[in-house]
């Protein structure tokens, strides 16, 4: 028979689950805000309705990837553990793509003039 014995877990437990998500999901949703507003509002290349498709695609894609780098940081083996290796990866496409979203805005002509950013 199998063993029904069951742990408690501190009330405290899931917030700070949580709380370990929000250093890599404010980045990310900081960008896709900014994505939205410069890529539909400011140059009007795509509609609403077309950047919500691509929100959805991505939601997808990102199911499907998500358990890939997991498999992949569980296998990691190195001098700085598991995890770092994949961050310092990480940190530097972030900031790659960062900076290519940046020279871009800067090197489209200006579609319409907004006192935000303008």
């Amino acid at each position: 028979m199998a063993d029904t014995t069951t742990t408690s877990m501190k009330p405290t437990s899931s917030v700070r689950y949580a709380v370990g998500m929000f250093g890599t999901s404010i980045p990310v949703n900081m960008f896709k805000t900014y994505a939205a507003f410069f890529y539909v509002d400011r140059l009007g290349l795509i509609t609403t309705p077309q950047y919500s498709l691509i929100l959805f695609l991505y939601t997808f894609l990102d199911a499907i990837d998500n358990p890939v780098y997991g498999f992949l940081s569980d296998r990691t083996r190195s001098k700085w553990g598991r995890r770092r290796p994949w961050l310092i990866i990480a940190r530097r496409c972030w900031c790659c793509a960062l900076y290519c979203s940046s020279i871009l805005r800067h090197s489209l002509p200006r579609v319409r003039r907004c006192p935000m950013c303008c």
